[in-house]
């Protein structure tokens, strides 16, 4: 994300950037979900996205480890951008074409992306004292729905998608998981 330090400016960029990464997103659910897999090999972004996947891996892994982050998350157009590129991480996770740039980050999807962005922020702490039922709502749209557009809904996403589809990352978020609750007992 643009970051010039002129606010004007870099906020203009951000919003081409987040719509570029929408169409982006709507051009790869189209080519992957209707085209049939015999014509996907003529589509020309079907193979440039081979080359793409990486970067978009690097920078939600930027976003997601940034020491920044609780400010990167108040920003409405870093979200947007955020849950599009997610979005597409979980799109592409899904196609065989793709398992082997997924394998090979897995341990930074899993870990320094998804479960950063599906940690409890402060503000969801507080909605367990003051809106219990909401805070349920959003647990169930995490792990159940997935129909909000949110950073949180979209990481969820893409941890199940990766479970789903990336040889070992079921064995992988079981031994975190197990390792993590061994480390707090």
């Amino acid at each position: 994300m643009s970051q010039s330090g002129i606010e004007k400016l870099d906020q203009q960029l951000n919003l081409i950037k987040t719509k570029d990464m929408e169409c982006l997103r709507l051009i790869l659910e189209y080519s992957l979900n209707k085209v049939d897999a015999d014509k996907r090999s003529v589509i020309p972004l079907t193979h440039k996205a081979k080359g793409v996947v990486p970067l978009l891996i690097k920078t939600a892994h930027a976003f997601a480890t940034s020491h920044k982050l609780d400010a990167l998350l108040q920003d409405e157009c870093l979200n947007e951008f955020m849950v599009q590129l997610l979005e597409i991480l979980a799109l592409l996770s899904d196609e065989r074409e793709y398992t082997d740039i997924f394998i090979q980050n897995q341990s930074y999807i899993l870990v320094s992306i998804c479960m950063n962005l599906i940690a409890t922020s402060t503000s969801e702490a507080e909605l367990i004292l003051n809106d219990p039922a909401e805070f349920v709502n959003l647990g169930l749209d995490c792990c159940d729905k997935q129909q909000s557009m949110i950073i949180k809904t979209q990481a969820c996403k893409l941890l199940e998608h990766m479970c789903d589809n990336v040889d070992g990352a079921s064995t992988f978020v079981t031994t975190f998981a197990c390792n993590a609750l061994n480390l707090a007992l």
